[in-house]
């Protein structure tokens, strides 16, 4: 696991690839959460975000991104909603998360109901595989 601070956003994309040569990186300028989601977020019942991509580590451009809300029911909804400021990034192997990760995300009834959203939202999803964690502030 690796934790990157967001004091200075511009280096991150360097001392990413510094730690994790190999993989390829991908920048995010917003952030898309679904609906259901937003209101655990209002509520500061989930104060992260866990993102994955095969091969790839995701990182946000800067430290206050635009949130879109987006809807499983209604693939064409997407409403900004407003901005989210990130105070870090974790990265860190599937297999390494916690039922504190999962407390963090909202997810109440601990790991393996993580595990299994993020299955859910990432089939290809693989045991070694790393993911982004985004902390709110």
């Amino acid at each position: 696991m690796t934790e990157y601070l967001l004091n200075n956003v511009s280096t991150l994309p360097l001392q990413i690839k510094h730690d994790y040569p190999g993989y390829k990186l991908r920048a995010h300028q917003e952030l898309k959460i679904p609906q259901k989601n937003i209101k655990l977020m209002k509520e500061n019942k989930k104060i992260i975000i866990i993102n994955y991509e095969k091969e790839t580590i995701l990182f946000p451009t800067k430290k206050t991104l635009s949130v879109i809300e987006t809807s499983i029911e209604d693939p064409m909804h997407k409403d900004t909603i407003g901005s989210i400021s990130i105070k870090k990034v974790e990265v860190k192997r599937f297999a390494e998360l916690t039922d504190d990760d999962a407390k963090k995300d909202g997810i109440r009834l601990g790991l393996p109901f993580l595990k299994k959203a993020l299955r859910d939202q990432y089939p290809d999803i693989k045991i070694d595989d790393l993911v982004s964690i985004y902390y709110f502030e």
